[in-house]
């Protein structure tokens, strides 16, 4: 489990909390964690680990954009449902996302996103489905658990690292795209299979090695990963593809 957060006696105090309580948050199994590679979610409950105070700035920067939408004046209030989280039980395990906005009169769900230009240019030169099945599957699980009829799902992404002139010829920021609708059946398909396999890992101790796609073909376990230093896997692999 999370045991600290490292960081300099440098950092002003309200930073330290705010980088602290960023972690420490407890829905159930949150829609977000579900996704993370079941190796991974073993490690972190049964190790102390420890983490630079850097490597959640992203996650910060993101938490303070949702907080600055949050408490945005709109002109109908009663026509939105906003940072609503819905919980559901699922194979005995609670279960739980938060939408960012719910517009009801156009019955879409909008999330908000912080994120790298190298992502957001995978997404607009390639097959949504594909470059962003992370954000569809978490989206259309919230539908899912809030059961609020959806036509659309949208994505407000902003590009924390977004530069006029860039390679990727991205001329705007932020950038909206439309997220496909997946069958509820098959959302639900989804989580009761993913709830079991994690009860089966935890009765019975056992779990797998990431794949290439969970480990983002190597990226992951060097910079992105919390709990590399116990990972039996990076280990085998450090002078191979995870190194």
């Amino acid at each position: 489990m999370l045991k600290k957060i490292k960081a300099s006696s440098e950092f002003p105090e309200p930073f330290l909390v705010a980088a602290t309580h960023i972690r420490q948050k407890d829905y159930g199994y949150s829609i977000t964690e579900l996704q993370r590679p079941l190796q991974m979610l073993y490690l972190q409950k049964y190790n102390d680990y420890e983490i630079e105070v850097d490597d959640i700035v992203k996650a910060l920067v993101g938490t303070a954009f949702h907080h600055f939408m949050e408490n945005q004046t709109v002109l109908d209030p009663d026509d939105y449902i906003i940072e609503e989280r819905y919980y559901k039980e699922i194979n005995g395990v609670m279960i739980s996302g938060q939408m960012d906005m719910y517009h009801k009169s156009k019955q879409t769900l909008w999330d908000y996103k912080t994120s790298g230009m190298y992502k957001i240019n995978q997404m607009l030169h390639g097959d949504i489905k594909v470059k962003a099945k992370d954000w569809m599957m978490q989206t259309n699980c919230y539908r899912y658990l809030s059961g609020l009829p959806c036509s659309y799902i949208k994505v407000l992404a902003v590009m924390t690292d977004f530069k006029k002139h860039n390679n990727y010829r991205i001329n705007n920021n932020p950038v909206v795209f439309n997220i496909p609708l997946v069958k509820l059946d098959q959302i639900e398909k989804w989580l009761f299979n993913r709830v079991g396999r994690i009860k089966k890992m935890f009765e019975t101790n056992q779990y797998p090695e990431c794949t290439i796609e969970e480990t983002w073909d190597g990226i992951r376990c060097k910079d992105w990963c919390d709990v590399r230093q116990f990972c039996e896997q990076n280990k085998k692999n450090s002078k191979g593809l995870f190194a």
